[in-house]
């Protein structure tokens, strides 16, 4: 077994030394140092790294009996850009670069905004008027793109001269005039609207009246009045005038600490507050009971009637057994009051044996069966239809004359016979469609 294993490892050694340097596209590198003994190892395998993707290579080292094949990792090699192609940017066009890489083809492209308009000072070409509208216009240094704009007619107004003066409640009047076409035009002035002095108590609220209070107006001089609300009543605390019983209702009253008036209020009933419920008759099954509760207060009573509790009943029982054609009778008993109570059960039905044939049915007459009930020995007959003849293939006798034969009963019939017993079977199917 160790001369087996030394041949492979000799073998693996020889393939890895001989392994010729073209059999990669990439320029792996040959040997690394083992990771346990750190001598230099040799390539066995290997993946080549690409411009996206990492690549890797296996080594072997035989050294030691610990060495063993590790896997180092190749970094991937990054696009080598090359331009192609490019279009420069414009005012209003985008501009770009376009690129290739050299070592797995891919592309992009970098692209660079328009410049956007690099515009000379505006220049007039139609001054406005008063009424009519004006034109500069504007050029871009880079293409020559031309750029109007359009200057709106307006009026050079003069200042605004004041005609009426306003006061606190009515407005006033001013005008102006325009330098260049002498058009003149008037405005509205907002009333002033009054300056009022801070707010003076002319007479104090209290909590039965209304207060006032007053300012004026620094300009005009005008009054103005406005009540004070009546100030709130500083209530003290309820006290009770009046107790309030079960079915009495009570008072309470307070009074104000600054204008002495006195507030009352009803106090509610409060209510009987019953004590627990004493049975004093027993419900029974059919009989209404009754229970009483004395109020704790003013010790009134009250009766209440309680519903009566119904039977208990025991399990329905058997009082007489029902047949196959008559029902029986089911009782069950209050465990109560020992009242009974009655109600039918099902009669249980015939429980008939296997069919017997008392007379065979034959070719033109009925049969006949019956069948015996296990439990009462009642009989049931019924009719076995018969079974028709089973005529053969038509034939000839010696005489010429064509028949049949029934192959149950051997009955031979003509065909002059035969259409004789078909008519008379259409007459009686006629007779019994019409009814008679």
């Amino acid at each position: 077994m160790k001369r087996i294993t030394g041949l492979l490892l000799l073998s693996l050694v020889l393939a890895a030394l001989l392994l010729p340097a073209a059999a990669f596209a990439y320029d792996f590198p040959r040997s690394h140092a083992c990771p346990v003994c750190g001598e230099p190892s040799n390539i066995i395998d290997g993946e080549e790294p690409t411009c996206t993707k990492n690549g890797w290579a296996s080594y072997r080292c035989y050294r030691t009996d610990n060495c063993q094949v590790f896997r180092v990792t190749l970094k991937k090699l990054g696009h080598k850009w090359v331009e192609t192609g490019s279009r420069d940017a414009t005012c209003t066009r985008n501009g770009y670069t376009d690129y290739r890489c050299t070592r797995c083809g891919e592309t992009k492209r970098d692209t660079v905004e328009a410049l956007g308009h690099k515009w000379n000072d505006w220049r007039i070409v139609r001054y406005k008027t008063c009424t009519t509208d004006g034109l500069r216009v504007r050029t871009c240094r880079r293409c020559g793109e031309r750029d109007e704009e359009v200057i709106r007619a307006s009026h050079e107004w003069s200042k605004w001269q004041v005609l009426v003066e306003p006061t606190c409640e009515t407005s006033g009047l001013k005008t102006h005039t325009c330098y260049a076409c002498g058009t003149t035009r008037d405005a509205e002035i907002k009333a002033l609207g009054h300056n009022w002095t801070k707010w003076q108590q002319t007479k104090k609220a209290t909590c039965l009246e209304e207060g006032e209070r007053s300012r004026t107006c620094r300009r005009c001089s005008r009054v103005q009045t406005e009540p004070i609300a009546k100030l709130q009543h500083r209530w003290g605390e309820w006290r009770t005038s009046v107790k309030a019983g079960c079915l009495t209702e009570g008072e309470k009253a307070r009074t104000c600490s600054r204008c002495k008036s006195v507030e009352t209020k009803t106090i509610d009933a409060l209510g009987h507050r019953w004590g627990s419920a004493v049975v004093t008759q027993r419900a029974t099954c059919t009989e209404p009971g009754e229970k009483t509760r004395t109020c704790q207060r003013c010790k009134e009573k009250t009766t209440e009637e309680t519903a009566p509790l119904g039977h208990r009943f025991g399990n329905w029982t058997t009082d007489v057994k029902p047949t196959c054609e008559d029902e029986g009778v089911q009782v069950h008993t209050c465990i109560r009051c020992k009242e009974k109570e009655y109600r039918p059960s099902e009669a249980l039905g015939h429980r008939f044996g296997k069919w017997k044939t008392v007379k065979k049915a034959t070719c033109d007459e009925d049969g006949e069966r019956m069948r015996v009930c296990t439990r009462c020995k009642a009989e049931e007959h019924e009719i076995i239809p018969a079974t028709g003849h089973a005529f053969s293939a038509w034939r000839k006798d010696k005489n010429g004359v064509n028949y049949h034969l029934c192959k149950n009963c051997g009955l031979r019939e003509t065909e002059a016979e035969a259409a004789e017993r078909e008519r008379a079977q259409q007459e009686a199917l006629q007779q019994d469609a019409a009814g008679i």
